[in-house]
C-alpha cells in the first residue's frame, strides 16, 4: 500500500470514483434503465469493492475466495433472470474485483472513502438525470431446479473459483485481468446449447 501526496491522492480518488460510477452507469444504459436501481447498484458495488479491499489487506484468502464464488453465483442468477441483465451481472463482478484491487494499492482515510462513494454517487445521479435509458421493461423468470436453464445460474462459479485459486497460489500481480478473461468465455448462447 502506498501513501500518496495530496494531489496524487485526489487524482486516485477521482479515478476510482469515476470507475465505480461507470460500473453503475453502463448497466443503467444497457440493461435495466431504472434510475433508482442504478444508484443502489453503484452503492452495492462500492461496498463490495471495499469488502474486497479489506479481505485482501488482511490476507483472508479463504474468505475472499468464498466471497467471490458467492458473488459469481449471485451474478449468474441475475444473468439468468433475463438475458438483458448480462451487463449488470458483469459490471457487478468487474466493479467489485477491479475496484477492490485498485483500492488496495492506495492508503485512504475514512474521509477519502466517503469522498469516493460521494463522487461515484453524484456521477450516477448526474448521468441518470441527463440520459433517459430506452431499455424496455423486462419480465423476470425465476427458474426451478427442473428447468433446463437452471444450471446456467452456476456459470460464473467455476471460472471464479479457478481464477481465485490461481491468483492465490501463483501470486499473480494483476489478477483482475485473468478473472475477466475467464468470465468472458462463459457468455454462453443458451439457445444453441439447449437445442
Amino acid at each position: 500500500m502506498i501513501k500518496l501526496s495530496k494531489p496524487l491522492a485526489l487524482i486516485s480518488i477521482w479515478l476510482i470514483a469515476s470507475f465505480l460510477t461507470v460500473s453503475g452507469v453502463i448497466p443503467y444504459i444497457t440493461s435495466h434503465g431504472n434510475r433508482s436501481f442504478a444508484i443502489v447498484s453503484m452503492v452495492i458495488i462500492c461496498i463490495l469493492a471495499f469488502l474486497t479491499k479489506f479481505l485482501i489487506i488482511h490476507q483472508l484468502w479463504a474468505i475472499l475466495l468464498v466471497f467471490l464464488v458467492i458473488l459469481g453465483l449471485v451474478c449468474g442468477i441475475i444473468d439468468n433472470l433475463h438475458s438483458q441483465l448480462y451487463s449488470l451481472s458483469a459490471w457487478l463482478i468487474i466493479g467489485t474485483i477491479y475496484g477492490g484491487i485498485k483500492l488496495v494499492k492506495i492508503n485512504i482515510s475514512a474521509m477519502e472513502l466517503i469522498s469516493i462513494i460521494s463522487f461515484a454517487l453524484l456521477g450516477v445521479v448526474f448521468v441518470a438525470l441527463i440520459i433517459d435509458s430506452n431499455v424496455e421493461r423486462m419480465k423476470f423468470h425465476v427458474l426451478d431446479v427442473y428447468h433446463p436453464e437452471f444450471w446456467f445460474n452456476f456459470k460464473f462459479v467455476l471460472p471464479i473459483l479457478c481464477s481465485g485459486l490461481l491468483w492465490y497460489y501463483a501470486n499473480i500481480r494483476e489478477p483482475e485481468w485473468m478473472m475477466w478473461a475467464s468470465l468472458s468465455v462463459v457468455n454462453i448462447d443458451k439457445k444453441i446449447l439447449l437445442e
